[in-house]
């Protein structure tokens, strides 16, 4: 010891810095976070709400924005799907007529797209599909046994 100091027993060890503790929550409800980020909160205000820190709703969120386009387009689009999926089907039926387009597309795999994008146009409007038709024709059919109206 040195003269002047006093021995209060052994020095201490310094304290560690105490990290700030978050609840971290990987699993992010993508589709609630995007709408609270179109209604304009921040990365930060959506993970506070969310438990989860700004950096894994920035992620989860640019993840999620790659798979959309414009809000506005998607809205539009959702708004006219029918006339969308009809004007897709018109462009399938001219390219089945195309010769030229034939040799680099099958008129098989044209005509599976077309069959593909008029179900989803029919289901748009309300209609039924073929095999939606066949099943309720089945049915009926089945009923008209049951009644024993042959």
């Amino acid at each position: 010891m040195n003269p002047g100091q006093s021995f209060d027993g052994p020095t201490p060890a310094p304290k560690p810095k105490q990290r700030r503790t978050r609840i971290r929550n990987t699993k992010v409800d993508v589709g609630k976070a995007y709408a609270m980020k179109q209604r304009g909160l921040t990365y930060h205000e959506i993970g506070e709400r969310m438990g989860a820190c700004k950096s894994t709703i920035h992620v989860a969120l640019q993840r999620f924005q790659q798979l959309l386009p414009d809000p506005g387009i998607t809205k539009h689009y959702n708004d006219h799907r029918a006339n969308v999926l009809t004007a897709v089907e018109h462009a399938l039926v001219e390219d089945m007529l195309d010769p030229e387009r034939r040799a680099k597309a099958s008129l098989n795999n044209t005509a599976y797209a077309f069959q593909q994008v008029a179900n989803l146009r029919r289901l748009e409007q309300g209609k039924a599909t073929s095999h939606v038709a066949i099943l309720q024709l089945a049915a009926s059919q089945a009923d008209t046994k049951d009644d024993g109206s042959e």
